[in-house]
């Protein structure tokens, strides 16, 4: 999928959106505020849709800890959790709506654990046990419990 098209759309819809490079890497970069708080998210376009597009926090180490978000191994970027298990049909004669309803997942998560620190620590504390499986390198290692 052309960036520059995934750009015009995003700014269409009323998000401040660009091209820029990340790593030597062509992304876009997204702009959002959340309660005066200025958040980046970028996005590496693919030229097709084979799963739901993914938008990273950039400098996401500057951040409390947030439920959703792991920062990604050798660099600042946060993955975000979407609940990749739900499906989206696109639709190929506008499939830049994918990214749109992506991007709009994507914030909603980011805004709700920033906004809400007493969800925000719920939800840590209701996959602490996915992240302690993550820590161990996903082998199959119990954790005692009451």
């Amino acid at each position: 999928m052309n960036a520059e098209s995934i750009v015009a759309q995003l700014k269409s819809q009323g998000y401040s959106a660009n091209l820029s490079e990340y790593q030597t890497q062509t992304c876009i970069e997204i702009s959002i505020d959340i309660n005066g708080d200025g958040i980046t998210l970028l996005h590496f376009p693919k030229n097709e849709y084979s799963e739901l597009p993914k938008f990273y926090i950039k400098n996401a180490d500057r951040l409390q800890q947030l439920a959703h978000v792991e920062l990604c191994p050798n660099s600042s970027l946060g993955t975000i959790c979407v609940n990749d298990k739900d499906s989206v049909s696109v639709n190929y004669e506008r499939p830049h709506l994918a990214n749109v309803f992506s991007l709009d997942r994507h914030i909603d998560i980011i805004r709700r654990v920033l906004i809400e620190p007493a969800w925000n620590r719920l939800e840590l504390l209701r996959e602490f046990y996915s992240h302690w499986s993550n820590l161990c390198g996903n082998k199959r290692i119990n954790l005692v419990t009451r």
